[in-house]
């Protein structure tokens, strides 16, 4: 079975239900489906640092 496009876009609770959020539309927002699962039940602001780290490892990263 092939797995679904992680391009797509899917809805996402801003602070997760799981942490207390609701589900108003005031916590909903617009995000990829593939950023949806990294960001799991952590916060916008956690997901943001996570994905800033491989920037940092990308820009200091040194070629063999």
């Amino acid at each position: 079975m092939p797995s679904p496009n992680p391009f797509l876009l899917t809805f996402d609770h801003i602070k997760p239900k799981s942490l207390g959020g609701s589900c108003r539309i005031s916590n909903v927002q617009v995000i990829l489906s593939c950023l949806n699962q990294v960001k799991g039940t952590a916060s916008n602001k956690e997901l943001r640092q996570w994905l800033n780290s491989f920037h940092y490892l990308i820009d200091n990263c040194s070629e063999p």
